[in-house]
């Protein structure tokens, strides 16, 4: 999963939004919030795989909330989309047998 933070080009296909969540009432305001944003952003992404989706776009920085002035969930949103994969050429090594480059051949 690769996380991008422009739209990708067009021969890539949008599979919609997905919404991930992070903390919770239950222990969310145990966990700092960088943590809790994380947390959120990992789920997001983990939804957006589910989909088959190959990158994941957010749509902005993480909602925090929580209660009593204790943040205790983060929510991130953005769009799944799933590109072809690119192969890079690249240019084999110059390779050296081992037996021609050690003493004991020569």
């Amino acid at each position: 999963m690769v996380p991008i933070a422009s739209p990708p080009g067009p021969e890539c296909k949008n599979l919609g939004m997905v919404i991930g969540q992070g903390g919770g009432s239950f222990g969310g305001g145990l966990i700092s919030n960088d943590q809790l944003m994380a947390y959120a952003l990992n789920d997001a992404m983990n939804k957006a795989a589910e989909r088959g989706a190959t990158h994941f776009q957010a749509s902005g920085p993480p909602a925090l909330g929580g209660s009593s002035g204790t943040t205790t969930t983060a929510t991130v949103s953005g769009v799944a989309y799933q590109c072809p994969l690119v192969t890079s050429q690249s240019t084999p090594a110059a390779s050296t047998s081992p037996q021609a480059s050690s003493p004991a051949a020569k």
